[in-house]
């Protein structure tokens, strides 16, 4: 089996790191690893050889997406104390709304992309993104949030529905109270297909008897 290896660690950036951050960090270690400035360090060499590796999954965003699936597999989560500008956060948000789409393909588990939404909604970080956005970043933000909300059991959405409706834009409020409608009747049919197939199974008993 494949040894997993930590590229986050290896290019010394954390896995909330910018797409910037990453191309700067990978840079600077080349730089300092490159074969021509070791000649003769050969634990030089294998660094140099794994930075590039690393370098070339975190830098394509979909090689990163699956990677940092398998990432939330090994440890859990995905760091998240480094979330200190409205860009930092919107990038996390739009990661999410990706990763969401691997839970469907059961990539994920579900319940760890759901404490991060959580983590992210809750505070200081809508504060964050007060008088940074302009009303196309709002937009882009509801429809990263929309992406993840069916991943909620209704009740439990309820619950933060306060926090959530604070970082969705006014422009885009119909679309979310449609959004939670579709949550609340698939939790309606969940709860009433039990009673649905009791029903059915009575009628057939009843007419299985009364023809009988």
């Amino acid at each position: 089996m494949k040894e997993f290896k930590d590229y986050y660690n290896i290019l010394r950036v954390t896995p909330r790191a910018t797409d910037v951050e990453i191309k700067k960090s990978y840079r600077k270690l080349a730089l300092l690893y490159h074969p021509d400035r070791n000649p003769s360090g050969e634990q030089f060499m294998d660094y140099f050889m794994e930075i590039q590796e690393a370098y070339e999954i975190l830098s394509n965003p979909e090689n990163r997406r699956n990677y940092d699936s398998e990432f939330i597999k090994k440890y859990g989560s995905l760091s998240s104390k480094h979330i200190k500008t409205a860009e930092n956060l919107l990038n996390e948000f739009t990661h999410l709304s990706l990763l969401s789409k691997e839970y469907f393909k059961g990539g994920i588990p579900k319940q760890i992309i759901i404490d991060y939404f959580i983590f992210l909604i809750s505070p200081p970080h809508p504060n964050i993104l007060k008088n940074h956005l302009n009303i196309q970043e709002w937009e882009n933000l509801a429809n990263n949030i929309f992406k993840v909300l069916p991943l909620f059991h209704y009740l439990d959405l309820m619950d933060y529905e306060e926090e959530i409706q604070i970082l969705i834009h006014n422009n885009k409020k119909e679309e979310y109270l449609e959004v939670i409608n579709k949550i609340r009747k698939r939790h309606t049919l969940q709860r009433i297909k039990p009673f649905t197939i009791i029903l059915i199974s009575l009628i057939i008993v009843f007419l299985m008897y009364k023809y009988a």
